[in-house]
């Protein structure tokens, strides 16, 4: 409907049409569509609708493209977000998003405003099992860990993608989620000189859970990259079974002693990005 309005708005007065004043309305025009074979419904994805008209055939519809119509606060994360920001060269098998729990005021979809919406019923949330044949993983976190997302544009169209930073910190919170703990340690070594390490420390606070940041800071260190925080972070680092640098690998007796943290992860790719 949005879009809608924003073309009658474009086009040149002798022929703007009519736009739907309601949501209603867009509903009926959009039946019309389909009846007519303008548009189909996506399978697995309720009130998502491809275009098949041969004159506005733009190309193949994208997974990603198809995730941001989902809900209104949906951010691709993990293995898909590290693919999207080229951290690595794996390919992973499904789509990875992150959404925040909750009903709070999140955001709109990508491409829209705020202004957009004000008149308008919140925009549906929908968690589809797959997307054009590939499994989604949702990934439902705490609204104060909603944090470092940005919205990029590589093909036109806006996208939501978790930032390098929150990226790779996901990778040391979930490795499994992002193709495993070698693949994280390149990551973190293959962005070394591209790191906005404020931004980094500032989403570490964000999601507030201790290990991360001793994690993060032997990370840093070992990379060569430094922060003003880090030496607060490292007087709070705690001994313990979790105190581990893959989240889901064994303890190691391989031990960091200025960060307490148990070194059960190939820490070489580190150095020089694996083999």
């Amino acid at each position: 409907m949005i879009l809608l309005q924003r073309a009658a708005r474009a086009a040149e007065p002798t022929s703007r049409a009519q736009a739907p004043r309601s949501v209603a309305e867009a509903r009926r025009l959009l039946d019309r569509m389909v009846s007519a074979g303008d548009l189909r419904p996506l399978a697995g994805v309720g009130g998502v609708y491809e275009v098949i008209v041969p004159y506005a055939d733009v190309g193949k519809v994208g997974e990603l493209e198809v995730l941001m119509e989902t809900q209104p606060c949906v951010a691709a994360s993990h293995h898909t977000a590290m693919v999207f920001h080229g951290l690595t060269d794996d390919l992973p098998k499904g789509i990875h998003a992150v959404v925040p729990t909750g009903r709070g005021d999140f955001g709109v979809p990508p491409g829209t405003s705020s202004e957009d919406w004000a008149d308008l019923p919140r925009a549906p949330a929908r968690f589809p099992a797959e997307i054009l044949g590939r499994p989604v993983r949702w990934h439902r976190v705490l609204p104060q860990r909603f944090g470092g997302v940005g919205v990029y544009a590589p093909e036109g169209w806006a996208l939501r993608v978790t930032i390098p930073e929150r990226t790779l910190l996901d990778g040391l919170l979930d490795p499994d989620a992002c193709g495993g703990i070698g693949a994280v340690l390149r990551g973190w070594a293959k962005s070394r000189d591209l790191l906005d390490v404020n931004a980094l420390v500032q989403v570490v606070g964000q999601l507030d859970v201790g290990v991360l940041r001793q994690r993060v800071g032997f990370v840093l260190e070992t990379l060569g990259l430094t922060h003003e925080a880090l030496d607060q972070w490292r007087v709070g680092a705690k001994r313990g079974g979790s105190s581990r640098l893959c989240a889901s690998a064994p303890y190691a007796t391989a031990f960091s002693e200025r960060w307490s943290l148990s070194l059960n992860a190939p820490t070489d790719f580190l150095l020089r990005g694996g083999p």
